[in-house]
């Protein structure tokens, strides 16, 4: 008798494969937008009274594995009208299917969808653009980023700011992309705006729990950020004028149907209009004596994307470039603080459909990132800047290997060059040295497997696994501190292509969906995440002089694991839809500063790090209706995040910056058709965020001091703010539409803390003191007028 052996158990489900695929064939096709002709990523394709789905990847491409039959096909996609239609499977079968946006109409009736299976991505969010450009923002321009802080388990670190903190995870935590290339600074105006120009983006992506194996180098979350390839058919100009900003878009085809651009620009003259305003003085947080008003703030930011494809239509090309910059001037008598900053990336892609079933995605991505900050006073006139760039190759396939299983897989290189700052003297007036710090150069090698696999017409299973290699190579000099961590007591040079330091990052993760019904479903994800980039900041909120370092002999890389279980519920016309879900994060490697931390061009930094574990778990809910002219979503996330590291807050945890335990947000919009106008509205609470200030001072040897009872042991004040925003659509003409936007941000002024100073009260003891908040603005209202020319 033959043993029943693994290797017979593996040969026997190899040949039940191949009798199942024997008796399949291929369903593929291109999801575009009706009218554009634009490819919808991630889009839904489900066989209805079936268990055969399939989401469309990247460049709107699916492939599915079916029997023999006729079907009825739905297709679903966040923003568009959702499609059915009959499809009939005699042999492999390739559709072009188009989806017409929900945005063309204004209706006051709802716009129902057929009954489709609900997202099998545990932890992932589409937001679509019609969402975007119709909640009220601030100074009126959209902002993707802000939007995104309406999900559950998303938060803002601070008030007036791009940045977001996903489950516990600080906000360096969070991988952003934008066309596949990294964004490593996304504020504009000191994180007032984000660097994406809402008129150049086509989708975006959240992905705060099972984070795909293609992603990584990041401990928890991923925001994928794609631009529009521009419309395909026709001709159209988009300008929006607005108190602070305005925006020009130009969009067509190259040649119509087959290939397009888009050029997408935008301009800030806030410096201008507050200047303007007669004293900036009289609305900054604090007062300044001596102001002037010639101050200057001011950004731009351009985006560009150029589309094109074969004749055989199985090759497509884009490429795809970003340039934005920032210039912040303070002036006072006494002289002046000037700062520039801004970011570029450059993508370009390939797509082939090897076959129907095959399909390859080729993308070689650019980004960097740099700054320039100047002081100029009686003795300190110098310059410091710094930079990051990064080149990244990736090459992944799509595979549909049977009716049951699906492959995603391939793999990256990632080349990045650091240089964390360097600072020369402006003239002979300047009391300071010329120093430049060591750069550093690394290289991240990572192959990436996952699948998705239906068990029955039930159970859905995604799983993965990304092994990665990080290397940190020469020419480089590390800096050993001696015993008291103040200066440098030995160093070791490396040389060009020496490996310095090299880490193994393994990365498994597998999420599974339970079908209860067609409108009801459990989910359940576990993964882990590695990151060999870390952000050296003492600011909750971001500035322009953060520094990235990359892992070395020193600083190791963070760890991350992830357990989230959840519920989620529609009612069967996907009106309503009610999700609760629960997670528990733990975070090893995560690092901190010593007290009074010294980041300014320090050549020994890692002295001032600590590092060390974390936790976090919370329970998000969401409540929404996505359809007919009120539509609205409501989200509650009760959380708790805490830290603890040796030698920080007497080895005791603390709570993280971003511990929030309550917050609350609720999003709605109303269309009055016949008016032909949409009022929409948020409201934000928050629990106040945890800072670190003192309790007492004492005096002692003629010197002040001050007592910390502990690392962010106290509460700034409950955070608040509803805004507002009527959109006035006036009655299309045969080649233009146009609408005016009124907002008001923050409609009962509430004057939210952004952060806290000590100040002190008593000079000649030195023994009495106050806390005093900040807050950087109240009511803020503001009007955009919107033109298309087609």
């Amino acid at each position: 008798m033959i043993p029943f052996s693994r290797l017979t158990l593996l040969l026997f489900f190899v040949m039940i494969g191949q009798v199942v695929c024997a008796q399949t064939f291929t369903l593929s096709g291109v999801i575009k937008d009706s009218s554009s002709l634009e490819t919808l990523p991630y889009a839904t394709v489900h066989l209805e009274t079936t268990h055969f789905t399939a989401q469309s990847n990247a460049s709107g491409h699916f492939s599915m594995r079916v029997p023999k039959g006729t079907y009825v096909l739905n297709l679903s996609y966040v923003g568009y009208h959702s499609r059915s239609l009959k499809v009939a499977i005699n042999g492999n079968t390739e559709l072009p299917l188009f989806l017409r946006p929900s945005s063309t109409d204004l209706k006051e009736v709802s716009v129902t969808s057929p009954s489709l299976p609900q997202d099998i991505v545990p932890g992932r969010h589409k937001v679509s653009l019609e969402q975007i450009l119709k909640q009220p923002s601030f100074a009126g321009e959209p902002d993707v980023l802000k939007s995104i802080q309406f999900l559950p388990g998303v938060k803002s670190p601070s008030e007036a700011t791009t940045n977001i903190a996903v489950r516990g995870g600080s906000y360096d935590q969070t991988l952003i992309l934008l066309d596949g290339a990294p964004v490593y600074n996304t504020a504009h105006a000191l994180g007032f705006f984000s660097t994406f120009n809402a008129d150049a983006i086509k989708d975006v992506e959240l992905y705060k729990g099972l984070m795909p194996a293609r992603y990584g180098n990041r401990l928890s979350s991923v925001v994928d950020i794609r631009m529009r390839d521009g419309d395909k058919n026709n001709f159209k100009a988009k300008v929006g004028i607005g108190l602070i900003a305005s925006r020009l878009t130009l969009e067509g085809p190259i040649k119509k149907g087959t290939s397009s651009f888009i050029v997408s620009g935008r301009y800030s003259y806030a410096g201008k209009v507050i200047n303007g305003l007669g004293s900036l003085n009289e609305i900054l947080p604090f007062k300044v004596k001596d102001f002037r008003t010639d101050n200057v703030v001011k950004f731009y930011d351009l985006n560009a994307r150029i589309n094109f494809g074969d004749k055989s239509g199985r090759n497509r090309f884009s490429l795809s470039a970003y340039s934005g910059q920032d210039q912040f001037n303070y002036f006072i008598l006494s002289g002046a603080t000037l700062m520039d900053w801004g970011n570029k990336t450059v993508s370009f892609q390939w797509n082939r459909l090897l076959s129907n079933r095959l399909f390859m995605t080729n993308n070689v991505s650019y980004s960097s990132y740099g700054y320039h900050y100047q002081i100029l006073d009686d003795g300190r006139r110098f310059d410091w800047n710094a930079n990051q760039r990064e080149l990244n190759v990736k090459s992944e396939f799509d595979y549909a290997v049977s009716r049951f299983l699906s492959l995603n897989f391939g793999l990256q290189v990632t080349k990045n060059n650091n240089q964390p700052g360097r600072i020369d003297a402006l003239d002979s007036l300047a009391v300071v040295n010329p120093f430049k710090l060591p750069q550093k150069y690394s290289l991240v090698n990572a192959v990436f497997l996952e699948g998705q696999l239906s068990l029955g017409r039930y159970v859905k299973v995604s799983a993965g696994i990304r092994q990665s290699l990080f290397i940190l190579r020469g020419p480089f000099t590390q800096y050993y501190p001696n015993a008291n961590g103040t200066e440098v007591a030995d160093s070791a040079y490396y040389p060009r292509g020496k490996n310095v330091k090299s880490y193994a990052g393994f990365e498994p993760r597998v999420g599974i969906t339970w079908l209860l019904s067609q409108n009801q479903s459990v989910k359940a994800s576990i993964n882990q995440t590695v990151q060999f980039s870390h952000l050296l900041t003492n600011s909750s909120v971001g500035l322009p002089t953060d520094i990235w370092v990359p892992s070395n002999t020193l600083i190791k890389p963070q760890r991350a694991r992830q357990l989230s279980v959840g519920y989620f519920t529609s009612t069967p016309d996907k009106r309503y839809s009610i999700s609760v879900e629960g997670y528990f994060k733990r975070m090893n490697r995560v690092i901190d500063f010593v007290d009074n931390a010294d980041l300014f061009v320090n050549k020994i930094v890692e002295t001032q790090i600590r590092s060390g574990n974390g936790t976090a778990y919370g329970v998000e809910t969401m409540v929404s209706k996505l359809t007919g002219s009120f539509r609205y979503q409501v989200a509650y996330t009760l959380s708790k995040t805490s830290r603890k590291i040796a030698g920080i807050n007497h080895d005791m945890p603390y709570p993280g910056r971003d511990d929030r335990r309550h917050a609350l947000s609720a999003t709605g919009l109303y269309a009055f058709a016949k008016r032909r106008m949409e009022f929409s509205a948020n409201f934000v609470m928050n629990s106040g965020a945890p800072i670190t200030m003192p309790s007492n001072t004492f005096y002692y040897q003629g010197a002040l001091f001050y007592d910390y009872p502990g690392r962010n042991q106290f509460k700034l004040p409950a955070y608040h703010r509803l805004d507002v925003s009527l959109i006035v659509h006036r009655k299309p003409k045969k080649h233009t539409e146009a609408s005016w936007i009124f907002s008001v941000h923050n409609l009962y002024d509430r004057k939210n803390v952004f952060t806290a100073v000590s100040k002190t009260i008593d000079y000649a003891t030195f023994q009495y003191y106050k806390i005093s908040g900040l807050t950087p603005f109240g009511i803020v209202p503001s009007i955009t007028y919107n033109l298309v020319i087609k």
